[in-house]
């Protein structure tokens, strides 16, 4: 059996019979994009999408119904963990440089405001970055103390001190709630951790660990449950259901990759083919869609109902 047949089996044996979704239908999104784009994001209403290059250099919001592309930011590492504002209308993004002293790498938090392009500076360069996103439609971070930090000029009392968030330090997963940072590492500190995200009724974390697979566990990093080994860049579509990618390679080229969807209770179900080579899926809040890229640099929609 050659390698490609191999990772095709390896990909439709994951999927049960079960249905999760009774309706899966997918799309291209017009417009012309590179070969080397990928997703970074989706608005919550599933309006636009924001898309990077495969080194997360600058953002792009790519409009779903028209296909037209708009320059959000050229920065650096901007790619990488971009969130967007509840109404839409604002995105945080990284800003990565290297210090030409001691070659350092820092790290400043930005945003920027979809429709006028204005960015303003959360948080200055810092060699460390912790827990950050919107709080409603206020950016915000937290400094190494647990302050709270947001734009200039923006009040700190319309942050929720008290709404958990999860970040990485270390290849360590950490979970700050009611204005403290705890290691919680549900699996040990000996492994490494990726992905992780609170689930929308903030119940559970998902998290995926390097070399074995995507994992939930409760918001004390108990009741840790495995989901599956093929579920990379894991995310939530609602509270029980988890949408990942299943991409195989031979350690030079992507042989393979489709989209798949599992529940806390066991259940999975392939969304898309695996000779499409579709990744990296963002899933909207409202709008029942997923929007993916192919390894040719490709935009598609999932609309999904159950």
């Amino acid at each position: 059996m050659n390698k490609l047949v191999l990772s095709l089996f390896l990909c439709m044996s994951t999927a049960m019979s079960a249905q999760i979704f009774t309706s899966v239908s997918l799309r291209k999104i017009a417009g012309e994009t590179a070969s080397d784009t990928r997703i970074a994001g989706i608005s919550p209403a599933g309006d636009y999408v924001l898309t990077t290059t495969l080194g997360n250099k600058g953002l792009k919001k790519l409009d779903m119904s028209t296909g037209r592309e708009e320059v959000l930011t050229t920065a650096a590492g901007a790619g990488v963990g971009a969130v967007v504002s509840d109404d839409g209308s604002e995105v945080v993004f990284r800003e990565v440089h290297f210090t030409t002293d001691e070659h350092v790498r820092m790290t400043a938090l930005k945003s920027v405001k979809v429709d006028s392009k204005a960015v303003s500076e959360v948080m200055s360069p810092s060699r460390q970055l912790k827990a950050y996103g919107f709080s409603g439609n206020t950016a915000f971070t937290m400094d190494e103390n647990d302050d709270i930090m947001t734009q200039k000029g923006v009040s700190r009392s319309l942050i929720d001190k008290t709404a958990p968030s999860v970040f990485l330090e270390d290849l360590q997963l950490m979970l700050n709630k009611d204005g403290e940072t705890v290691l919680l590492s549900p699996n040990g500190t000996e492994e490494t951790y990726i992905w992780p995200s609170i689930s929308p009724d903030k119940k559970h974390i998902l998290y995926y660990v390097g070399g074995e697979g995507a994992y939930v566990c409760d918001m004390e990093g108990k009741n840790v449950k495995f989901i599956a080994h093929d579920c990379r860049a894991p995310q939530w579509y609602d509270n029980n259901t988890i949408i990942g990618m299943d991409d195989k390679d031979d350690g030079e080229r992507l042989l393979t990759s489709c989209i798949m969807a599992y529940t806390l209770d066991g259940k999975s179900q392939r969304l898309t083919d695996p000779v499409s080579l579709t990744m990296y899926p963002y899933c909207s809040k409202t709008k029942g869609v997923v929007a993916c890229s192919t390894g040719y640099g490709e935009i598609y929609l999932i609309n999904l109902t159950k």
